[in-house]
Formats: structure tokens, sequence, C-alpha cells
């Protein structure tokens, strides 16, 4: 549950959603209440609630409704609903994602001018989000619910801008103490990570292709000889990152 006294960056709210077409009311009320604890201004929390109650809708439209034998093998879990934050200071902002269990891709919507999609989830909804939002997207992640057996699905989500205020100054943090509460978040989704300790840099093996580099307050890897960085005070984003470039490269669509 996320109140103001928790840092959305190092901990991520979550609840499990309905399975049924009250999807979307309960995502509805559960951010509203979320973000008025957090006491963010009225008109943020109106485009955020109206954001959600679209993305909690095409799960249930899409995905929900879907004779089970096309959405997966197995018996899916609920649909999920995560919340934290990313950024500090002028560049802090609340991340909202809807989890389901279906791994079709999401694009965006078509511009006025240009022709109109065919894919289920790519219409009305998602230009409403688009709209409503400081950013949105979509990618293959892994459930939060369920430990090492987390189940692989998608995320869809959205980001709103936060107030200065909101934001928790960043703990006092090594780099081996950082990556070891970067393991455990990754070994909460089901992925192993190999720790070599450090005092001043530390790093992480993540399947065979990928390596964190824990230094200098930062996360770094990279893909493709391009680096990404991250804060230490970032850690619930870094970890995001990392589980959705682990499931693209198991899946073989990285690119």
């Amino acid at each position: 549950m996320a109140d103001a006294g928790v840092d959305l960056a190092r901990e991520c709210a979550l609840w499990a959603l309905p399975a049924d077409h009250t999807c979307a009311g309960v995502a509805r009320r559960l951010l509203r209440q979320a973000l008025e604890r957090m006491g963010l201004p009225e008109e943020l929390i109106h485009d955020a609630t109206v954001a959600v109650n679209e993305l909690a809708a095409n799960v249930y439209r899409h995905v929900l409704t879907r004779p089970r034998s096309s959405r997966t093998a197995t018996r899916p879990g609920p649909p999920e609903l995560w919340l934290y934050r990313r950024g500090r200071h002028e560049h802090s902002q609340l991340v909202c994602k809807v989890f389901d269990p279906l791994r079709e891709p999401v694009a965006r919507p078509a511009t006025r001018s240009g022709p109109p999609s065919d894919l289920p989830e790519h219409g009305r909804g998602l230009s409403i989000v688009e709209s409503l939002t400081a950013a949105w997207g979509w990618h293959l992640t892994r459930s939060r619910f369920g430990g090492r057996w987390s189940a692989p699905g998608k995320a869809v989500w959205f980001a709103i801008p936060l107030p200065h205020h909101t934001s928790h100054p960043p703990p006092a943090c090594t780099p081996l103490q950082a990556a070891r509460a970067l393991r455990a978040k990754l070994a909460a989704r089901g992925i192993p990570a190999t720790l070599h300790p450090g005092w001043n840099h530390s790093t992480l093996s993540i399947a065979a292709a990928l390596t964190v580099h824990c230094h200098d307050d930062t996360f770094t890897w990279t893909t493709n000889g391009t680096p990404t960085h991250y804060a230490f005070s970032d850690l619930t984003e870094a970890a995001e990152q990392l589980v959705r470039l682990h499931e693209e490269l198991s899946a073989g669509s990285y690119s």
C-alpha cells in the first residue's frame, strides 16, 4: 500500500486486481486512494485515475474475456496494479503499471491522419492515456506475485509528473548494499543473479549476456554497446528495466 511515508523509488506498491468486470473500477479506486494519501493535486489524481481505468478496462476486454487456451497453457494469476516513483527533483515521476499474462504487443494509437489499427488494444482508450500522461508504453515483464514462480506477461504503463516536495532524499548506500538490494528485487521476480561483492565496486551477473556494475552511486549495464545508468536511489526502476531486458533476451525479442 502506498502512502506519504513510503519511498516508492525503493518499494513498489502493488495490488491484485479482480479478474472480472470490476477490474477497472477497483483499479481506479485503489489508485485514487493511494494518490490522495500522497497529497497530490486533484488534477493529477483525476488524470491518473482516468488513465488507469483505460488500462484496466483493456485488460478485461482483451485479456480476461478470452478463452483460456488462447491466453496461456496454464491458469493465469489475476491482473496486477503497480505504483512506484522514478527520477528525482524536477524529473520525478510516478509510474503506474497494469500487468496481465498476455504477451501480445501493444501498438501506439494511430494519429488522426493515419490509418486505423486492427490491433484490439490499439484504439480510443490508449489515445486517452496518451493525452493525459507524461509518457506511456508497454514491455514484457513478470508478475510481482509468486516469487520464484513469478508468471511471465506484460505491463502497460503511464507516468505522471510529481511535485518536488513528494520526493524522498536518497538513503546512503554502499555499492555492495545496492547490489544486494537489486539482487533481492530480481530474485523476488524469479530471476537469479550472481553477486561478485566489492566495497567500492560490486557486480551482478544476470543470465549470460547481462552484467550490472554497482559503483559511484550508480547501476550501469551495457546492451548492444549502449550503456544504461540508474542512480542507486532509482532501485525499483533499475530492477524493472532489468526484468524487461531479461524477458526480452529470453524471448529473443531484444534488438
